[in-house]
C-alpha cells in the first residue's frame, strides 16, 4: 500500500481525527490542499484545558487520523469563534495554519528527539552526475547482486558541533511500479547525521540550514520527492513506519535564470570530476567561526526567490556590502595603543577632571575610519589574482555608477531607474556576490575561476 507522497502528489485531502492536549483528545479536521496546511481543533462544553491565550499562541500540535500521526509546526492563528448551543451547552472552535508537519505510522507524541536528516530530490540526481562509486551500483544492479555497502557511500564529511553530513545511495530491487516490473532503482540522497540529538525547533532550523546550501550548489529549486527524518526511536521500514517531513518548497517560477551558483558533485560524464568537488564548503558554510558564512548565503538564497528585480538587487548589495566591508584606520592601532598609554600620566594632570579611560576609548574610536561600499568593493576585486581578475572582465565593471543608483534609490525617493538599468545592475551584483561567497566559503582560486567561467561571468561583467 503507497502512503500519499506529499511532496509529489497534487494533494486535497480533508482528514477528520483528533489532537491530543495535556494528555487529552479532542475532535480535529486537518486539511491539506497543495500548500496549504490547515487545522481545525473542536472544544465542547470547554472541556480543553489550555488556558485561552495558551490555544492563540500554540505553535505545535498533533493530529491522529487515515491512520497517521502530524506533528504539526509553525502554527499560526487564523480564526476563533465560540456559539452557544442551548441554556448548558457551549462549541468553541480554533482555526490554524501551519508551516509543515512530520507524519509516520508511530505516535509522535512520544518522541521528542531526532538524530539526522535525509533528502531526496529529483534535482539531486543531475548534482551528483555520474562517479565510479554510482558504476559500481549499476553493475550490481546488471548482474542480479547486492552492492556492497562501501559503494553506497559517496562521500562523508565529520563536521565539529553539528555531525556528519554525506552523500549516499539507497536502492530498491523488485517490483518498482507494482507487481508487473523487474529491475534496480537508485535514489542519492544527502544525509546530515547530528552529533547531538535535536528537539523540533532544532531539527527545523538544521533542515533549513542543509536545504539553503543545497539550494545555493544546485542552483535552483531541488524538488523535493521525500525528506526521511532520523530518531533512535524509530527507523524507516518498508512498511512505512519512519518519519517523514513535509516543508513546502518555493519552486523556480523561471526555468531559464539560475537561482544559486550550480556546482555540480560530479558531471554526467565518467570523468572522475568528483575529484575536484571541493569538500571544504561543508566545514566552511557550518564553522561557526565563521557564522556569516551560513547567514549570508541563507539571506542570498532568499533573495534568489524573490520576484521583484530591484528588491534582489539592493538585497544583494546588501549581502555584498556585508561581505567586503573592512575598517580602517588613521594612523596604525598599536602604535597609537603605545602613544596613548605613555601619554596617559602627561593628560591626566593637564585635564584633572576629565576620565582618562574614556577620553582614551574616543581617541580609539575616532582613529577608526570605516570605509565606504565603493572603496571596499574596488579593494575586494583588487585582492583577487590579475588572472582572474582581467579573465572575466571585473576590471571593467562601473561600479561608482552601481553604488550611486543603489543610494539614489534608499535615499532619494522619487528616483527612477529605468527597468534595464535595475535589471543589469541586479545581474551584476548577483554574480559578484556569488565570487564573493565562494571566496569566503574557502573555495580554491582555481576552481572558483572554473566556476567563474562555467557561469559565463566574463559576459556578465563586461559592460563594454
Amino acid at each position: 500500500m503507497n502512503n500519499i507522497n506529499y511532496h509529489t502528489s497534487e494533494t486535497n485531502e480533508h482528514i477528520k481525527g483528533y489532537v491530543t492536549l495535556d494528555n487529552n483528545s479532542y475532535v480535529a479536521e486537518l486539511v491539506i490542499i497543495e500548500s496549504k496546511i490547515e487545522i481545525r481543533v473542536f472544544d465542547f462544553n470547554r472541556n480543553i484545558n489550555h488556558n485561552t491565550m495558551d490555544m492563540f499562541s500554540l505553535k505545535t500540535i498533533v493530529f491522529h487520523g487515515n491512520l497517521r500521526h502530524y506533528q504539526l509546526f509553525g502554527l499560526a492563528l487564523n480564526g476563533y469563534s465560540n456559539m452557544k448551543i442551548g441554556p448548558n451547552n457551549t462549541f468553541t472552535d480554533y482555526s490554524y495554519s501551519a508551516s509543515g508537519f512530520l507524519h509516520s505510522k508511530s505516535d509522535l507524541n512520544d518522541i521528542n528527539f531526532f538524530t539526522g536528516i535525509s533528502i531526496y530530490a529529483e534535482k539531486l540526481k543531475k548534482w551528483t552526475g555520474s562517479t565510479r562509486k554510482l558504476d559500481a551500483v549499476l553493475i550490481c544492479g546488471l548482474n542480479n547482486t547486492h552492492p556492497e555497502n562501501e559503494h553506497l557511500v559517496e562521500f562523508e564529511k565529520h563536521i565539529n558541533s553539528i555531525g556528519n553530513i554525506g552523500l549516499y545511495y539507497s536502492y530498491r530491487l523488485g517490483g518498482l511500479n507494482g507487481l508487473h516490473t523487474v529491475g534496480m532503482s537508485i535514489s542519492p540522497h544527502i544525509t546530515l547525521k547530528f552529533e547531538n540529538a535535536s528537539d523540533l525547533d532544532q531539527l527545523i532550523e538544521q533542515y533549513i540550514d542543509l536545504y539553503m546550501i543545497l539550494r545555493f550548489l544546485i542552483g535552483d529549486s531541488l524538488d523535493i520527492s521525500r525528506i526521511n527524518i532520523l530518531s533512535e526511536y524509530i527507523t524507516s521500514s518498508a512498511f512505512g513506519d519512519g518519519i517523514e517531513l513535509f516543508l513546502p518548497e518555493k519552486k523556480t517560477k523561471s526555468t531559464n535564470k539560475p537561482q544559486g551558483t550550480f556546482i555540480p558533485y560530479s558531471s554526467v560524464y565518467r570523468d572522475n570530476t568528483e575529484d575536484t568537488f571541493p569538500n571544504i564548503i561543508w566545514g566552511s558554510y557550518y564553522n561557526q567561526n565563521l557564522g556569516i558564512n551560513k547567514s549570508l548565503l541563507k539571506k542570498f538564497i532568499t533573495y534568489t526567490m524573490v520576484d521583484n528585480n530591484e528588491e534582489k538587487f539592493l538585497g544583494y548589495y546588501r549581502i555584498l556590502e556585508s561581505i567586503t566591508m573592512k575598517t580602517s584606520y588613521y594612523v596604525d592601532e598599536s602604535d597609537l595603543e603605545v602613544l596613548l598609554k605613555r601619554a596617559r600620566g602627561l593628560l591626566s594632570r593637564k585635564f584633572p577632571n576629565s576620565s582618562m579611560s574614556e577620553f582614551i576609548r574616543a581617541v580609539k574610536r575616532a582613529n577608526k575610519n570605516k570605509a565606504n561600499t565603493e572603496s571596499c568593493i574596488i579593494k575586494f576585486i583588487k585582492s583577487l589574482p590579475p588572472a582572474l581578475t582581467e579573465g572575466i572582465n571585473l576590471n571593467k565593471l562601473p561600479i561608482n555608477e552601481i553604488c550611486t543608483t543603489r543610494n539614489k534609490i534608499i535615499h532619494q525617493p522619487l528616483f527612477s531607474a529605468s527597468p534595464e538599468v535595475i535589471y543589469r545592475y541586479m545581474e551584476i551584483t548577483e554574480a559578484l556576490t556569488k565570487l564573493a561567497m565562494l571566496i569566503q566559503l574557502e573555495i580554491p582560486i582555481e576552481k572558483i575561476e572554473e566556476i567563474a567561467y562555467y557561469h559565463g561571468w566574463q559576459l556578465t561583467f563586461n559592460t563594454a
